[in-house]
């Protein structure tokens, strides 16, 4: 595994070619985000999908989230309704994942996992990658999520399938995860309570 310093002010432009060519080649990149630390891939290409999954020890039935740059962006591969719509502006950017139901262009297994972070992190990779890319920790399936480069090293070194890049932006706030929100089936189910405090569509609308 390859570990590249990761400073978006600083980035020099021979690393952004870099993390670009791996990520076109199908690699699984190891990011900082606005919470832990996630495996970007791109969701169009089916090795890297695979990998992902291999990589997390991760059952097939399992989906993956993608970060997006604007919940707009969302629209090409995720249904959202007008009420859903609604409840996206007001908690995006932000530390949350909002499941919504696929369109038939969404190449990946299961429903949308929609995530748009506050995150100078991700707002350079979008740039690099110019399209969405995918947003599962980075840890094996069922393992807490990692904040520190070392860390993810020691998870994943005896493995057979790694990543192949880890973007290094130094440790990350401990504990911090998304709030996971069903939107689907016109409800506002919380699956998961992290750092996003989400706000019921009635206290905005």
């Amino acid at each position: 595994m390859k570990v590249l310093s990761f400073q978006p002010l600083t980035l020099k432009e021979e690393d952004r070619r870099h993390i670009r060519t791996v990520f076109q080649n199908g690699g699984v990149i190891v990011f900082p985000s606005d919470t832990a630390y996630g495996l970007a891939a791109d969701p169009q290409k089916s090795e890297a999908v695979e990998k992902i999954y291999k990589i997390k020890g991760l059952a097939r039935a399992k989906a993956i989230s993608c970060i997006f740059p604007s919940f707009r962006d969302a629209k090409k591969w995720a249904h959202i309704s007008p009420q859903n719509e609604k409840i996206l502006k007001a908690h995006l950017p932000g530390a949350f994942t909002f499941i919504l139901p696929r369109t038939e262009r969404f190449p990946l297994k299961g429903d949308v996992g929609v995530r748009v972070p506050y995150s100078n992190f991700t707002d350079v990779l979008l740039e690099t990658f110019s399209i969405p890319y995918t947003a599962t920790s980075a840890n094996i399936s069922g393992s807490p999520s990692l904040y520190k480069v070392e860390d993810i090293i020691r998870e994943f070194e005896k493995n057979k399938d790694q990543p192949d890049l880890i973007l290094d932006a130094g440790p990350l706030l401990a504990g911090s995860i998304s709030t996971v929100v069903d939107l689907r089936f016109d409800q506002q189910k919380i699956i998961r309570e992290g750092s996003g405090r989400f706000l019921p569509v009635g206290k905005f609308s």
